[in-house]
């Protein structure tokens, strides 16, 4: 997954929404993997629709917004 993260670059919530629209290809590929439990193709797809729900009212701009390693 490393080369995954290297290759996203994900640097803060508001660089995520920003390309949402191009990452939201990736969760829904997810979706369509039917060795993946129900339950876990549930949550995921819950995910992407509060995602989808995301506005620009919803960022704080003006707080850091890094998002820690995990």
């Amino acid at each position: 997954m490393s080369g995954a993260e290297s290759h996203l670059n994900i640097r803060s919530i508001n660089d995520f929404y920003e390309r949402w629209p191009n990452l939201r290809e990736h969760p829904l590929q997810l979706l369509e993997n039917d060795q993946l439990p129900a339950d876990l193709r549930m949550v995921l797809n819950w995910m992407v629709v509060v995602i989808d729900r995301v506005g620009p009212a919803d960022l704080d701009r003006s707080s850091p917004d890094d998002f820690p390693n995990r």
